[in-house]
Protein backbone atom coordinates (compact mmCIF):
# COMPACT_ATOMS: atom_id res chain seq x y z
CA UNK A 1 0.00 0.00 0.00
CA UNK A 2 1.04 3.51 -0.64
CA UNK A 3 -0.41 6.77 0.43
CA UNK A 4 -1.01 9.75 -1.75
CA UNK A 5 1.50 12.57 -1.37
CA UNK A 6 -1.10 15.46 -1.83
CA UNK A 7 -4.08 14.29 0.50
CA UNK A 8 -2.51 11.47 2.24
CA UNK A 9 -5.15 8.67 1.48
CA UNK A 10 -4.36 5.23 1.38
CA UNK A 11 -4.27 4.12 -2.02
CA UNK A 12 -3.29 0.64 -3.69
CA UNK A 13 0.33 0.04 -5.43
CA UNK A 14 -1.09 0.01 -8.50
CA UNK A 15 -2.78 3.09 -8.72
CA UNK A 16 -2.62 5.61 -11.39
CA UNK A 17 -4.13 8.59 -9.64
CA UNK A 18 -5.83 9.41 -6.21
CA UNK A 19 -9.37 8.88 -6.14
CA UNK A 20 -9.72 11.63 -3.71
CA UNK A 21 -7.77 14.10 -4.82
CA UNK A 22 -7.28 13.31 -8.36
CA UNK A 23 -3.57 13.46 -7.91
CA UNK A 24 -1.75 11.67 -10.76
CA UNK A 25 0.66 8.92 -9.58
CA UNK A 26 3.35 8.14 -11.94
CA UNK A 27 5.34 6.18 -9.98
CA UNK A 28 5.95 6.02 -5.76
CA UNK A 29 8.76 8.46 -6.19
CA UNK A 30 7.47 11.27 -8.48
CA UNK A 31 4.12 12.76 -8.28
CA UNK A 32 2.14 15.07 -10.54
CA UNK A 33 -0.73 17.56 -8.58
CA UNK A 34 -3.31 19.09 -10.54
CA UNK A 35 -3.54 22.18 -7.76
CA UNK A 36 -0.74 24.64 -9.21
CA UNK A 37 1.89 25.17 -7.07
CA UNK A 38 1.37 28.96 -6.61
CA UNK A 39 -1.84 27.76 -4.21
CA UNK A 40 -0.71 24.92 -2.70
CA UNK A 41 0.41 26.67 0.44
CA UNK A 42 -1.33 29.51 2.32
CA UNK A 43 2.52 30.47 3.44
CA UNK A 44 3.19 31.14 -0.64
CA UNK A 45 4.02 34.91 -1.11
CA UNK A 46 2.96 34.83 -4.47
CA UNK A 47 -0.63 34.45 -4.04
CA UNK A 48 -2.76 37.59 -2.16
CA UNK A 49 -5.25 37.28 0.63
CA UNK A 50 -7.62 39.06 -0.88
CA UNK A 51 -10.73 37.16 -1.97
CA UNK A 52 -11.31 37.20 -5.45
CA UNK A 53 -15.07 36.61 -5.44
CA UNK A 54 -14.83 40.18 -3.39
CA UNK A 55 -12.99 41.86 -6.20
CA UNK A 56 -15.58 40.52 -8.69
CA UNK A 57 -18.33 41.56 -7.30
CA UNK A 58 -16.75 44.99 -6.34
CA UNK A 59 -15.86 44.86 -9.65
CA UNK A 60 -19.03 44.37 -11.52
CA UNK A 61 -21.28 46.07 -9.30
CA UNK A 62 -18.98 49.40 -8.45
CA UNK A 63 -16.78 48.68 -10.83
CA UNK A 64 -17.02 52.12 -12.16
CA UNK A 65 -16.41 53.85 -9.19
CA UNK A 66 -13.24 51.57 -8.92
CA UNK A 67 -14.16 49.81 -5.24
CA UNK A 68 -12.57 46.48 -6.42
CA UNK A 69 -9.38 48.75 -7.09
CA UNK A 70 -9.48 49.80 -3.53
CA UNK A 71 -9.91 46.50 -2.34
CA UNK A 72 -7.24 45.43 -3.73
CA UNK A 73 -4.87 47.97 -2.55
CA UNK A 74 -4.80 49.72 -5.73
CA UNK A 75 -5.63 53.21 -5.05
CA UNK A 76 -4.31 55.57 -7.89
CA UNK A 77 -6.03 53.59 -10.03
CA UNK A 78 -9.42 53.90 -7.63
CA UNK A 79 -9.12 57.36 -7.52
CA UNK A 80 -8.33 57.99 -11.09
CA UNK A 81 -11.65 55.61 -11.97
CA UNK A 82 -13.82 57.98 -9.24
CA UNK A 83 -12.37 60.84 -10.75
CA UNK A 84 -13.43 60.37 -14.34
CA UNK A 85 -17.10 58.73 -13.31
CA UNK A 86 -18.05 61.66 -11.17
CA UNK A 87 -16.38 64.11 -14.13
CA UNK A 88 -18.58 62.27 -16.65
CA UNK A 89 -21.75 62.94 -14.70
CA UNK A 90 -20.53 66.42 -13.64
CA UNK A 91 -19.69 67.48 -17.25
CA UNK A 92 -22.94 65.98 -18.37
CA UNK A 93 -25.20 67.46 -15.82
CA UNK A 94 -23.13 70.75 -16.47
CA UNK A 95 -23.85 70.97 -20.11
CA UNK A 96 -27.59 69.67 -19.40
CA UNK A 97 -28.61 72.66 -17.00
CA UNK A 98 -27.05 74.72 -20.03
CA UNK A 99 -29.25 73.68 -22.54
CA UNK A 100 -32.14 74.15 -20.29
CA UNK A 101 -30.71 77.69 -19.56
CA UNK A 102 -29.88 78.60 -23.33
CA UNK A 103 -33.47 77.25 -24.63
CA UNK A 104 -35.47 79.11 -21.80
CA UNK A 105 -33.98 82.35 -22.81
CA UNK A 106 -33.37 81.82 -26.47
CA UNK A 107 -35.67 79.02 -27.83
CA UNK A 108 -34.74 77.59 -31.05
CA UNK A 109 -34.24 74.42 -32.27
CA UNK A 110 -30.21 75.12 -32.47
CA UNK A 111 -29.82 75.92 -28.83
CA UNK A 112 -30.92 72.18 -27.96
CA UNK A 113 -27.67 71.60 -29.77
CA UNK A 114 -25.39 72.87 -27.09
CA UNK A 115 -25.88 69.98 -25.44
CA UNK A 116 -23.92 67.47 -27.54
CA UNK A 117 -20.40 68.41 -26.04
CA UNK A 118 -21.31 67.37 -23.10
CA UNK A 119 -23.14 64.59 -24.03
CA UNK A 120 -19.85 63.37 -25.95
CA UNK A 121 -18.04 64.05 -23.13
CA UNK A 122 -20.07 62.03 -20.99
CA UNK A 123 -20.19 59.03 -23.33
CA UNK A 124 -16.24 58.94 -23.50
CA UNK A 125 -15.79 59.40 -19.87
CA UNK A 126 -18.21 56.63 -18.31
CA UNK A 127 -17.74 54.47 -20.97
CA UNK A 128 -14.59 54.50 -20.88
CA UNK A 129 -14.44 53.70 -17.44
CA UNK A 130 -16.54 51.20 -17.95
CA UNK A 131 -14.41 49.10 -20.46
CA UNK A 132 -11.74 49.90 -18.60
CA UNK A 133 -14.05 48.04 -15.66
CA UNK A 134 -15.01 45.10 -17.71
CA UNK A 135 -11.61 44.06 -18.94
CA UNK A 136 -10.47 44.34 -14.88
CA UNK A 137 -13.50 41.70 -14.34
CA UNK A 138 -12.26 39.86 -16.57
CA UNK A 139 -8.85 39.56 -15.33
CA UNK A 140 -10.23 38.92 -11.93
CA UNK A 141 -12.73 36.05 -13.30
CA UNK A 142 -9.46 34.58 -15.21
CA UNK A 143 -7.41 34.99 -12.20
CA UNK A 144 -4.96 37.32 -14.09
CA UNK A 145 -5.80 40.09 -11.05
CA UNK A 146 -3.22 40.77 -8.82
CA UNK A 147 -2.89 43.22 -5.77
CA UNK A 148 -0.69 46.40 -4.52
CA UNK A 149 2.42 44.15 -4.07
CA UNK A 150 2.19 42.06 -7.28
CA UNK A 151 0.52 39.20 -5.93
CA UNK A 152 -2.18 37.68 -8.14
CA UNK A 153 -5.77 37.18 -6.70
CA UNK A 154 -6.71 33.45 -7.19
CA UNK A 155 -8.62 32.08 -3.70
CA UNK A 156 -12.33 31.97 -4.34
CA UNK A 157 -13.30 32.24 -0.53
CA UNK A 158 -11.43 33.95 2.43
Amino acid sequence: MQNCPNCGKELADDSKFCSECGTTITSPATVESKVPDTIKTSEDQSVSPKSRLAALLFGIFLGSFGVHNFYLGRIIRGVFQVILTVGGFAVYFFALFKTMFNTISNPSPLSMLSILPGLFAFIVMIGGVNIWALVEWILIACGKARDKEGRQVLIWTK
